[in-house]
């Protein structure tokens, strides 16, 4: 699937990228971004970004040393609702113990209109095997509630990761 995202041109967004950006990392715990800003467009990894160091910064406070990382959409632009749903197969692969959807284009991409962030903030919504816990935007992330979700997660299914 990596191969196929650096090299997709399903939507008019490849012509602005410089890299398309699959997701990154070896974890059953998955964090999703909206989309890639300029700086993870340039590099082709979120790796090289502030939100990405903050939030992984936290998670090793959590005791949770490797995440996967990835983005509802792939590509660095101004993406509209056709992007973010032509993406989503490619989101939907990615998926895996436990989610972490980072606002509200993110889970509504992820598990539909009927989910969004003011009423399903810092909470577990378990969909099958996956557990997802849909937040704030990064930018407005609410680090205490999300370490009060996760230790609720881990709480309760510590044992599936």
């Amino acid at each position: 699937m990596k191969n196929e995202i650096r090299t997709c041109t399903k939507c008019p967004l490849w012509k602005e990228r410089t890299l398309a950006i699959p997701g990154e990392g070896e974890s059953k715990v998955r964090i999703f971004f909206d989309k890639p800003n300029s700086e993870a467009d340039r590099h082709g990894t979120h790796t090289v970004t502030q939100y990405y160091k903050d939030i992984t910064r936290f998670m090793r406070k959590q005791g949770i040393n490797n995440v996967y990382v990835s983005s509802a959409v792939k590509c660095y632009g101004h993406a509209t609702q056709a992007e973010y749903a032509t993406c989503s197969n490619y989101l939907k692969q990615e998926f895996s113990v436990l989610n972490i959807l980072l606002g509200n284009r993110v889970a509504l991409h992820a598990l539909g209109e009927d989910v969004k962030v003011s009423t399903h903030a810092y909470k577990t919504i378990t969909k099958g095997s996956n557990h997802y816990i849909v937040t704030h935007h990064y930018s407005q992330l609410d680090y205490d509630k999300l370490k009060s979700a996760l230790d609720k997660f881990f709480s309760r299914y510590k044992r599936l990761l």
